[in-house]
């Protein structure tokens, strides 16, 4: 019996190394090629799993928007309801046949789902309370969804937005800080696929879809991995991968410019497309019969207003915490000095960057305002509503 325990205990300790071994060569193997080898034996997305046990965080994969929410109606929305991907500040005794909609779009600054930032109190729930004083026949809907730049806003407008049989007069987006250099984006995509995300694009170029609503576990990753690229490299083609090198991403400075100087760079900006979304999103609202208004959303750190705040105030605490990044604050004051002389030029656009500063209390964090600091938000947008 000790013989045989011994023996299956040796045999299961020879086949671990044999597993790791492989796993070792592997990785080896992808880093020699740079193809971006993963973690070691086993790949996990457990720290997402916080998310994933909130019904008003959890999302599920989308291949035109990245992702949506998926709250199956277990997500209890402060002063509204779930509608889909939407939040309706309304209920069902409203007459939709005689009243006015103004839809929301934007990203987490937005979002009604989000129970976490603000407590539910977004600027449309302030909005939808200023309304319910001052404009009754004009209801609320939010269609924000946290993560979503203005691709996603544009993408949302057209697929679902258009869906709503109802009778729209305003679509709203709040935006600027998602549009951000590198965020879920490069220099390749921006030239050649600016509707994809770097996700949507790893998607298709691993065949394999990216699930969001569960958590996910891989052993041998990188194995795994290995065998899809001699299947791609062999015996299936790749049109994206023969024509464009999607994993540079991860590749040094100097070699990210060798592979981008390979193609044919237009040198698109983030602030480049950000101006074709909203103008795309200005024109199909004038298609549907309904008034588009992009807002520049406020955010700690750009310079003037946003970077001061009293002594000894949570803003302040908050705000010394953002100047820590020097990457993140040159990042988005690059792109905002191009997005507001961008949004001068646009009769649909508002800077209302300045608003809503760090003045003691108005941030939940450095890119999310609280409650107070939503109010303000909602105030000056109804402000800028009711003059035109």
């Amino acid at each position: 019996m000790i013989k045989i325990v011994k023996l299956i205990s040796i045999n299961i300790l020879i086949f671990f190394l044999i597993v790791v071994v492989i796993e070792l060569i592997s990785y080896s193997v992808l880093k020699f090629y740079k193809k971006n080898p993963t973690s070691f034996l086993i790949k996990t997305n457990l720290e997402a799993k916080k998310h994933l046990d909130d019904p008003c965080q959890k999302m599920m994969t989308h291949p035109f928007l990245n992702h949506i929410h998926d709250h199956n109606n277990m997500c209890n929305i402060k002063g509204g309801k779930a509608s889909g991907e939407f939040v309706f500040y309304f209920d069902d005794s409203v007459d939709t046949s005689t009243s006015k909609f103004l839809v929301t779009l934007g990203g987490s600054t937005t979002d009604g789902f989000y129970n976490h930032i603000s407590s539910g109190e977004t600027w449309p729930f302030h909005l939808s309370n200023i309304t319910k004083k001052n404009d009754k026949n004009l209801k609320i809907i939010n269609g924000g969804t946290g993560g979503y730049s203005s691709t996603q806003e544009l993408l949302k407008l057209v697929l679902k937005v258009r869906n709503l049989d109802l009778n729209i007069k305003y679509v709203i987006s709040l935006n600027g800080i998602n549009d951000i250099e590198g965020y879920r984006t490069n220099a390749l995509i921006l030239d050649h696929f600016p509707y994809f995300t770097t996700d949507i694009l790893e998607m298709f170029n691993q065949d394999r879809w990216k699930i969001y609503n569960k958590v996910n576990i891989d052993i041998l990753p990188n194995s795994m991995l290995l065998v899809y690229f001699i299947n791609k490299k062999f015996f299936k083609s790749d049109y994206l991968n023969n024509i464009y090198d999607l994993n540079f991403i991860d590749l040094n400075e100097e070699k990210k410019k060798a592979t981008i100087s390979k193609y044919d760079r237009k040198n698109i900006s983030n602030a480049d497309l950000w101006v074709s979304n909203v103008k795309f999103m200005n024109s199909f609202s004038k298609l549907n019969g309904w008034k588009y208004y992009v807002f520049l959303q406020p955010t700690m750190g750009l310079k003037g207003v946003q970077s001061q705040a009293p002594e000894k105030t949570n803003d302040r605490i908050l705000l010394d915490k953002a100047e820590k990044s020097e990457i993140y604050l040159n990042k988005i004051n690059r792109l905002y000095d191009k997005l507001k002389v961008h949004c001068k030029e646009l009769d649909f656009c508002f800077d209302i960057s300045d608003i809503a500063p760090p003045i003691g209390n108005h941030y939940n964090d450095k890119r999310h305002h609280n409650s107070k600091g939503n109010m303000v938000i909602a105030k000056e947008i109804f402000k800028i509503l009711k003059n035109e």
